[in-house]
Order: C-alpha cells, then structure tokens, then sequence
C-alpha cells in the first residue's frame, strides 16, 4: 500500500525550490494600507455619531429641566421659578434649586445636577451652569431698558410660545 501523495503546501521540497508559502512584505503592505483607508473612512462617521448623541442627550436634558419647571409652576400658582437676576430679592431660590425638587434632588443635594442634568455634554466650557433660562418674562414692562413697553410674562399661561421662550441650549 501506497502512503498518500504529500499535498504541495505541506512539503518541505517546495521551500528548497523557492516556492514561498506566507505573505510577502508587499502583500502585507497592502492589507495595511486598505485597513488604514477603511480606518480613515470610518472615523469621520463615527465622531459624527458621537456628536449627534451628544445633542441628543442635551435636548433630553432640556426636555426634563422643561417638564419639570411645568411641573413647578403647577405647584406654584402658574408662576415661573426666577432667575438668579431676582431670586434674591423676591426672596425665592433661583430656577435651577427651585426645580431641584422635580429632578428628584434634595435641597441639600440640588448642587448634584452640575454634574447630571444641568451639564450639556455638548457645551464645552468650564462654566457652572451650562443652561440658562430667559429673564425677559421677568422684567418689568415699564422698565426704562425697553423702549416701547414691550410685553412681559410671570404665568406659564400667558406665554404664546413657550416652547422657543424660556430654556437655552448653547451646544445644540
């Protein structure tokens, strides 16, 4: 009985003729240099993407921080929390500790939401308060800065459009 006829990858007369069986350095080159170009196609997309999820979880913050000043303004006879413009002197806290509440925050523990909610990943400086709420409905509609008496909002109510009004976004 015969033994079986050797395969040609698996003889070592090959490698005396000179048949090689691996790569060769230019072979390698090129799988190196499709998976660099792949590489560098893939990247722009991908910090796209993680800027996209970024402004996705800002505008969410912004919708929580939205529901839950409609929620103290449910508490609080349509009035809108203040500002840190004239929270002092109202003797109120200012929006960011008054809704702390609605964010499930103590008022010991309100300061937390730097780090969580109030902290737009997009925004990238170094500021405390990353959002802002508009002090405009705040002012008093005879004030001597606005010429022309211009129209001013306390109540949740008589805002006609709420929504482009009261919270900013500087990331988004």
């Amino acid at each position: 009985m015969n033994p079986p006829a050797p395969t040609r990858l698996a003889t070592p007369d090959l490698a005396r003729k000179g048949v090689q069986a691996g790569f060769t350095l230019t072979k390698l080159l090129v799988v190196i240099a499709i998976i660099a170009v792949l590489a560098g196609l893939l990247l722009p997309a991908l910090g796209r993407s993680k800027a996209s999820a970024r402004t996705v979880q800002c505008l969410s913050q912004l919708r929580q921080i939205g529901l839950a000043i409609q929620l103290y303004t449910d508490d609080h006879d349509d009035e809108f929390p203040r500002s840190q413009h004239s929270a002092f002197s109202h003797g109120q806290l200012t929006w960011g500790r008054a809704i702390a509440e609605e964010l499930d925050q103590s008022a010991a523990t309100w300061t937390n939401l730097f780090q969580g909610i109030y902290h737009c990943p997009s925004d990238r400086r170094t500021a405390l308060w990353r959002y802002g709420q508009n002090v405009y409905f705040e002012l008093s509609p005879d004030s001597d800065d606005y010429i022309g008496a211009p129209q001013t909002w306390r109540r949740r109510t008589s805002i006609p459009n709420p929504a482009a009004t009261l919270l900013e976004c500087p990331g988004c």
